[in-house]
């Protein structure tokens, strides 16, 4: 879990040991404390209400967490999870392929790629995905996040079962997943989508994990796209 290697059967698999633990603990409950630590060492109690489980806030200027309990817990001990919010500041430099590799391509109706665009016109997405292993990767979810003020085409891809060839396929307001099996060989997806609001946009790098084995990851690059008023 440390690792960030879990899957939805081993963190249902943690969650029972942990509940099982927390049953165990609770007959003699310890008494938790987090501190927060400054750059000029400074140490700050964070106050919170329960017994086995606190919920603080802390300072984006904290440099370290102390975590403390009384009397020191013997066995496997006691867990802490960090959550952060927000988006990144700077977009990825560099693309990620382990295990498996993903592009996305997005042109227009002569297939040249496509940076300026005008309103409502639209576009092609290609997707192409394959397996850098020796042997096929199953249980594969391929997020592909639209730009910013931009729709998919409703009748260029259907939500469920078999479509696209994939084992299923969730259309939102902003994404399309794909879930399915890659092979060696390179593997095409093809859906439109269409601009409906003029501006500068970023395009989201489409991301591709193994459901089962998050060692097995690919990312592509971000790019951007301008819409401008229609003729």
């Amino acid at each position: 879990m440390g690792r960030g290697e879990f899957n939805t059967l081993s963190a249902a698999y943690a969650v029972l040991a942990l509940k099982s633990y927390s049953q165990h603990l609770a007959v003699n409950p310890p008494i938790l404390s987090i501190t927060e630590i400054a750059k000029d060492k400074r140490q700050t109690a964070l106050n919170s209400a329960g017994k086995l489980i606190k919920r603080v806030d802390f300072s984006g200027n904290a440099v370290a967490l102390r975590f403390g309990a009384k009397p020191q817990i013997s066995g496997p001990g006691a867990y802490y999870q960090m959550i952060e919010t927000g988006f990144d500041l700077n977009l990825p430099e560099k693309k990620i392929a382990d295990g498996i590799e993903v592009y996305r391509e997005i042109v227009d109706a002569s297939g040249s790629a496509a940076t300026v665009v005008r309103l409502g016109e639209p576009l092609t997405i290609r997707l192409k995905i394959r397996s850098l292993r020796n042997a096929p990767v199953t249980n594969v979810a391929i997020v592909d996040l639209l730009p910013g003020g931009f729709e998919i085409v409703g009748s260029s891809l259907h939500p469920g079962t078999g479509s696209q060839g994939c084992d299923y396929v969730e259309v939102r307001e902003d994404r399309a997943v794909f879930f399915t099996s890659i092979w060696q060989n390179v593997r095409c997806i093809t859906y439109q989508i269409k601009p409906c609001n003029r501006g500068e946009f970023v395009v989201p790098p489409v991301f591709a994990e193994s459901m089962y084995d998050r060692s097995i990851k690919a990312r592509g690059l971000p790019g951007r796209i301008r819409v401008i008023e229609a003729e």
